[in-house]
């Protein structure tokens, strides 16, 4: 997963709902806060969950999968927290808690398979 950039707007794009306009953008920008922390947890975390959900929009993971990581990925964050200075543990709760929320509530049932074209799909997990 190191040195991938993938780029999550043609993915959340893909989600046609207006209804959802809010919790993508504010997935957006918790995407943004986790990629400049401070904390190579909560950093890593962000990056691992928009592969997930990229890989998972092109159908090369399935949703139980997808469910499976988040959840796996969610109680990971949780002992991070856990074991963190209060400051570090005060950002993990706040970014990386609510990235696993909206993925796990919102994000895995929203997203279309198949949403992104292949060929798209390769140029954003190789950019």
């Amino acid at each position: 997963m190191k040195g991938k950039r993938i780029n999550i707007d043609e993915v959340l794009g893909s989600i046609q709902s207006e209804s959802l306009q809010l919790v993508k953008a504010e997935f957006r920008q918790l995407l943004e806060t986790a990629k400049t922390d401070n904390s190579r947890f909560i950093r890593e975390s962000a990056e691992e969950i928009q592969e997930m959900l990229v890989y998972f929009s092109q159908n090369e993971l399935s949703a139980e999968d997808l469910q499976t990581f988040l959840k796996k990925q969610k109680t990971l964050a949780e002992v991070e927290a856990n074991k963190a200075q209060i400051e570090t543990s005060t950002r993990i709760q706040k970014v990386t808690f609510r990235l696993l929320a909206i993925a796990l509530d919102v994000l895995a049932t929203a997203i279309p398979a198949a949403s992104i074209p292949a060929m798209v799909a390769k140029k954003l997990l190789h950019t």
